[in-house]
């Protein structure tokens, strides 16, 4: 399974749960938890590819691992998407990651950091 199937693997399982049993319930505690736990071996491996490759661009790992590297740090603490926030604005302005991601960055980054965020992409946070 590639990082980005493991970081979607149980994302994609919230909303149904969440209706079915609601939000406070035991199943979508174990989802989450489930969730974290994927979200911390992701981080390992992304910082690993970061530290000795860089931000690789799609030209170079394709478009849905290059995605995958943006979400595993929007899924990661504040801390780890501060870090890695000067690398994914640089490899957009080498064409190597979306812009569009860059601005879901920075407005996470904003909201928790309890400022304003700049483009109003961060809705129920």
């Amino acid at each position: 399974m590639t990082i980005l199937e493991e970081d979607q693997k149980y994302r994609m399982q919230i909303n149904e749960t969440q209706k079915k049993f609601g939000p406070d319930s035991k199943e979508m505690n174990d989802l989450w938890k489930k969730t974290m736990q994927k979200d911390s071996i992701n981080l390992i491996k992304v910082k690993k590819i970061l530290s000795e490759k860089g931000w690789v661009g799609k030209d170079k790992v394709g478009a849905q691992a290059n995605s995958a590297l943006f979400l595993v740090i929007q899924h990661s603490d504040l801390e780890t998407q501060k870090k890695y926030f000067p690398m994914m604005k640089e490899a957009v302005t080498k064409g190597n990651a979306s812009a569009g991601s860059l601005a879901l960055l920075i407005d996470k980054i904003e909201i928790r950091e309890d400022r304003k965020q700049i483009y109003g992409s961060q809705i129920g946070i």
